[in-house]
């Protein structure tokens, strides 16, 4: 996976070299704010009594977690197809297209509440290219690359097509690559989402000070997230399958949680929201 997306970006830097993207990305602090904004709480939280019952507070709280949607075609575990498109019947310029079935799904996700919208960008195992980051302006919500980000050209293509973070991965970058494009990604003015799976790979996302830091695996959510200083901005992704995996996140105090799969194959996702909301 990591030499095919190495293979595209290169292909991509013979079309737009990293020179002529140095000239068209400026720094823009406005990206990280309002990234930042719409994963904050509210303000005039008020803290339950004694007397409060549990259930209210634990509603509150769930309501205050905030919902990043994750947006792609393909499913990577099992390559099956979640969003395929009708063909048109002369020579396809682009694979994927995206068409009406791919704009209704963001328009779905936005009219269920979500905060931001997390678009993969890979094409090979999540059926995605760089162009979907434009393909879901519309929305008006914060835009998170997800990919495996490998360099700088990489981090500079996803802030010209309207990203308004990036997300870095521990497994596929060095200690020095990590810090690198962290603060490449900061000093552009965009929000740095740094991705750790286990114990080694949060030491090293947190010695770089990311924006947020984000915790993948379900089962490693509650052990990682101890670990995380306080005051440290914190996101969720894994396999979220119902309302107890939302308490879970409203437990642990995090900023955000990603959801992927469950909206996708949905016919209705704001529904399901709701009912898993209620």
């Amino acid at each position: 996976m990591i030499e095919a997306v190495r293979q595209r970006a290169a292909a991509r830097r013979r079309r737009q070299p990293l020179e002529r993207l140095r000239d068209l990305v400026n720094t823009d602090s406005w990206r990280r704010e309002r990234f930042a904004l719409a994963l904050s709480t509210p303000s005039g939280k008020t803290e339950h009594s004694g007397g409060m019952m549990a259930a209210q507070a634990q509603s509150g709280a769930l309501r205050e977690l905030k919902l990043i949607a994750e947006l792609y075609r393909q499913s990577p575990a099992g390559g099956v197809l979640l969003r395929e498109e009708a063909r048109p019947g002369t020579n396809p310029v682009r694979q994927p297209i995206p068409g009406p079935r791919w704009h209704a799904l963001v328009d779905a996700v936005r009219t269920a509440g979500v905060a931001a919208l997390a678009v993969w960008t890979e094409e090979d195992h999540y059926g995605c290219t760089l162009e979907d980051l434009l393909t879901v302006g519309h929305a008006k919500l914060p835009r998170l690359r997800r990919d495996l980000v490998l360099d700088e050209g990489m981090v500079r293509e996803a802030l010209n097509y309207g990203a308004d973070a990036i997300e870095l991965r521990a497994d596929t970058l060095d200690d020095a690559q990590l810090a690198s494009l962290n603060a490449t990604v900061r000093e552009l003015g965009a929000a740095s989402v740094l991705r750790a799976a286990d114990e080694q790979e949060l030491r090293r996302v947190l010695a770089c000070e990311p924006d947020y830091v984000l915790i993948a695996g379900r089962e490693r959510w509650a052990a990682l997230r101890a670990q995380v200083p306080a005051g440290r901005s914190v996101l969720l992704e894994g396999e979220v399958r119902g309302r107890e995996d939302l308490e879970l996140a409203a437990r642990l105090g995090v900023q955000g949680l990603l959801i992927g799969e469950p909206l996708i194959r949905s016919s209705d996702p704001a529904a399901l929201l709701r009912a898993w909301l209620a």
